[in-house]
């Protein structure tokens, strides 16, 4: 059973790093969880900060991917079409509501992602 179509708020910043784009975020986010969202001047408060504070996240899901930016990515980006990006799609959760829907585009030979952590119990 599907539930009736709503709204959404939808944003979609470039990230720079020592001046070049390195990363795409376009996120959808639901009003009824983040109210105000499209106010706020993400100039002076990052996206995920304003998220944070706004509700409340339960579940995160991750999928990640490797593809050309394709003409819309490229340009936004300031690399040719066929440059190699990892793309981090992302969605959460408060509670058994949808929170955010994400895209994170990379671009490959301006990123790298990794991580360090240490195993439960260890």
């Amino acid at each position: 059973e599907f539930s009736a179509v709503k709204p959404v708020d939808h944003s979609v910043v470039v990230h720079h790093e020592n001046g070049l784009p390195v990363q795409l975020e376009e996120r959808y986010v639901n009003p009824g969880l983040v109210p105000g969202y499209l106010d706020q001047d993400f100039a002076a408060i990052t996206t995920f900060d304003y998220l944070q504070g706004a509700t409340p996240l339960t579940e995160v899901e991750h999928l990640i991917s490797a593809e050309p930016a394709g003409a819309a990515r490229a340009a936004l980006l300031g690399v040719e079409p066929s440059e190699s990006c990892l793309v981090l799609n992302r969605k959460t959760w408060t509670g058994p509501v949808v929170a955010t829907v994400n895209t994170f585009t990379y671009v490959g030979s301006r990123y790298a992602l990794g991580s360090r952590y240490r195993p439960n119990g260890r």
